[in-house]
């Protein structure tokens, strides 16, 4: 039986696969992408109990009117956008995706999965 943490993060794949009008892809063993959405992106999908006390203040602080973040590491030749998935669908073709607020973590909610 798969443990609490892995069927946490199941849950937040096909919470993810929903809201981006994708499918779950990611079969146990297999490598590869958790979901391809509506228009064939690869999506990895992270369920975490926490963030880094500096990605929750971008986001979730009193300045939270922050759509995206663009995330430059030394060393790399590409940076990383973090986007809400509200905003992410409101801007977008996505558009006519249920509300992220609509759909339900299960058990997750409660789960404690950092993985």
């Amino acid at each position: 039986m798969p443990s609490k943490a892995r069927r946490v993060g199941k849950r937040a794949e096909l919470k993810a696969a929903k809201a981006l009008g994708g499918v779950k892809t990611n079969i146990l063993g297999v490598s590869g992408p958790d979901v391809i959405d509506a228009h064939g992106n690869r999506v990895e999908v992270k369920y975490r109990t926490t963030l880094p006390k500096w990605l929750d203040e971008i986001f979730f602080s009193t300045r939270a009117d922050v759509d995206y973040a663009v995330l430059y590491v030394k060393g790399r030749r590409d940076a990383l956008v973090i986007h809400r998935l509200s905003k992410f669908k409101q801007g977008g073709q996505l558009s006519n995706l249920p509300d992220v607020e609509s759909l339900s973590w299960g058990d997750a909610d409660s789960g404690t999965s950092d993985g």
